[in-house]
């Protein structure tokens, strides 16, 4: 059985990583709202739950050296943000979910159109466009255990 913070979490995680993916090589402000919604701080000025959640998601990606950032601003975005060569590397790769995940219609493609279809980040788009809690698990549980063979480069602070 799935636990919701665990599916929030790979969703979070994969939906920030798309979308870097996106603007690659180009660093980029990401919100917290734009990847978990609309959040009304309370009368304290405390978030919520669920956006501190997904603020958690960002930093444990950079923790774990798939992203990088230059600040954070308050508890509402990472300012300067981009993958890091790991997280290029294994979302850009062949997934070996590609039998599994990619739709019938794509087989008839020429093999260049087919190729795109197959690598780690098309399938986790797929998965977060079904929004199939299931699907994003797998796919960011492969990308997880993929990216472990990738060498992690630490940049010294300045």
């Amino acid at each position: 059985m799935s636990q919701l913070h665990i599916d929030e979490f790979y969703h979070d995680a994969g939906s920030i990583l798309a979308s870097l993916y996106d603007v690659f090589p180009r660093k980029n402000t990401v919100y917290v709202e734009d990847i978990s919604g609309d959040d009304e701080p309370d009368e304290f000025g405390l978030h919520s739950p669920r956006h501190l959640a997904c603020l958690a998601a960002m930093t444990w990606l950079a923790d774990q050296h798939y992203i990088r950032y230059d600040q954070l601003i308050r508890h509402e975005a990472m300012e300067a943000a981009t993958l890091t060569e790991k997280a290029f590397l294994v979302l850009t790769s062949p997934s070996q979910l590609a039998d599994e995940e990619v739709p019938e219609e794509v087989s008839g493609l020429p093999p260049l159109a087919r190729q795109n279809f197959t690598t780690n980040i098309a399938i986790l788009k797929m998965a977060l466009q079904s929004r199939d809690s299931a699907k994003i698990n797998r796919i960011m549980q492969h990308i997880m255990v993929e990216s472990a063979n990738y060498p992690t480069k630490v940049q010294p602070a300045v």
